[in-house]
């Protein structure tokens, strides 16, 4: 591996790193909190180890660094039917160009329905609903053979009840493609990026009061193998989130006839399954998961399109 590649890849851990930990000395709220569910059905069928790979509309969640992985057009949506009548939802549009980069567009939500409105005598209100918003607009580009670099910016909304809550944030991500010749190990992937940077929720409330939202690093590599033709797809990943625990991340891909794809994951201690349909440029996959509340499991069904 060329040592300036080394040099750089460890710079950018050692940057994002530094500021991780002075995130993580701060007491950070539960604001947000949506924001923490990864987005995806392939990544979730891969125990979300995914930063590495970050190569279809996936990449505006998990590494902005990464857009570069992405040729011409991709649009990919996804959505999850969770338990207690909550909803997880999430579109992404990517378009790349040689010369000028590549940008993105996300939306992602969270709903949850019909909540129980009780007065301070505990009488019923009516029902009322939880809805949370986020807007990505991202641009990503590959500064060197071996190194892409991206950053997105956000806008928030939060609205419970009659109150609302808006904010802004930031995303930052590197990305790096290491090519073996000769080799069953065909490619190495690293990628890095720091989610929620900055990020606050200020109430329209008398008081006016902010929610913090928690940062979240993640760090991992990704390793294209094949053996007798068999291609295989294996992600290792780090993640720490403010005031959370350190989690380890590993998930494996691999394609039948280039049709049928195939996923396991390990999110920290829970296992993941995955499975996709590809037919020329449309891509179908769906991932069974535990709930992100320990309340059963869920799907998550998810669309991507090239052009």
């Amino acid at each position: 591996m060329p040592k300036k590649l080394i040099a750089i890849i460890a710079l950018v851990f050692v940057v994002f790193s530094v500021r991780s930990l002075d995130a993580v000395e701060g007491k950070g709220g539960q604001g947000g909190a949506f924001l923490r569910i990864p987005v995806g059905a392939r990544p979730a069928g891969m125990g979300n180890a995914f930063v590495s790979i970050s190569d279809d509309a996936n990449a505006m969640y998990f590494n902005p660094g990464a857009l570069y992985q992405i040729k011409g057009f991709t649009f990919g949506t996804m959505w999850s039917l969770m338990s207690m009548d909550r909803n997880h939802y999430q579109g992404s549009f990517i378009y790349s160009n040689k010369r000028f980069g590549s940008f993105g567009l996300m939306i992602g939500g969270f709903q949850v329905s019909n909540i129980d409105g009780r007065d301070k005598e505990g009488k019923p209100t009516g029902e009322f609903k939880d809805s949370e918003m986020a807007f990505s607009v991202g641009y990503g580009r590959q500064l060197f053979r071996f190194l892409g670099l991206g950053a997105s910016f956000k806008y928030l909304n939060h609205s419970l009840k009659d109150k609302d809550a808006n904010g802004l944030g930031f995303d930052l991500g590197a990305h790096s493609r290491i090519e073996i010749a000769n080799s069953s190990l065909s490619l190495i992937r690293v990628g890095i990026s720091i989610s929620n940077l900055g990020a606050k929720l200020k109430w329209n409330t008398d008081s006016s009061h902010e929610d913090e939202i928690p940062t979240t690093l993640r760090f991992g590599a990704g390793f294209d193998l094949t053996f007798d033709r068999v291609r295989i797809l294996l992600a290792l990943e780090g993640s720490q989130t403010t005031d959370e625990s350190f989690k380890f991340h590993g998930g494996i891909e691999t394609y039948l006839y280039k049709t049928l794809g195939l996923r396991f994951g390990l999110n920290a201690e829970d296992i993941s399954f995955g499975a996709s349909l590809k037919y020329n440029l449309l891509q179908f996959d769906y991932a069974f998961c535990p709930d992100v509340l320990e309340e059963g499991a869920t799907s998550k069904i998810g669309i991507q399109v090239e052009f």
